[in-house]
């Protein structure tokens, strides 16, 4: 049988289906797919509670399995996830090559150690903060405003520093017509 499309699949999760949905037999059918996201949603309706957390605890453990942080980042809205359990996720996102899911997986686990290693293999560069009085804030050094710690300056003062970047293509006119009126400026040279 084949799988709701997408407007089927909306009346039975959110409007009133037209008949009795099974929601774990769905869930499944979606699981069986690779489709997870829709797969928790179907779990999530289910009104058994027992049955609902025995299957969100399967998709946690397959999650952890494959190293899928955002399917278990979406699952500890319902079903916390442990410390140790991110860390495991994070080592099996490792060794599958899911580098950024394990880097995302690792700080959730708040392992530094193994975030520094992550981001190294990322090309990731850390940036060390700067210690900042409390309530004294920071100078973001491009036009000498005040910015709160650990946040970041403004796009528009980043490219302020870069010239010729961010400029408007009108300043860029500007630019150039200056430059043509300098040469109309200039007495013509005879030969």
């Amino acid at each position: 049988m084949a799988l709701p499309d997408a407007l089927e699949r909306r009346e039975i999760l959110y409007g009133e289906p037209k008949r009795a949905q099974d929601y774990a037999e769905l869930g499944q059918r979606y699981a069986d797919d690779g489709r997870r996201n829709d797969a928790l949603e179907c779990f999530e309706k289910l009104q058994d509670k027992e049955k609902r957390t025995a299957l969100l605890k399967d998709m946690r453990d397959d999650a952890i399995k494959q190293g899928l942080h955002f399917v278990l980042n979406r699952l500890n809205a319902s079903l916390p996830v442990e410390k140790s359990q991110w860390l495991e996720a994070a080592k099996n996102a490792r060794e599958k090559g899911k580098l950024l899911y394990a880097l995302a997986s690792a700080r959730r686990a708040e392992d530094s150690k193994l975030v520094a290693e992550l981001e190294q293999e990322l090309g990731i560069e850390r940036v060390e903060e700067e210690a900042v009085a409390p309530g004294l804030g920071a100078f973001d050094g491009v036009d000498g405003t005040e910015v709160a710690p650990g946040v970041m300056p403004t796009e528009s003062a980043r490219l302020a520093v870069q010239p010729g970047v961010g400029e408007s293509d009108a300043a860029q006119d500007d630019d150039a017509a200056q430059d043509d009126d300098a040469k109309d400026d200039e007495p013509a040279k005879e030969d």
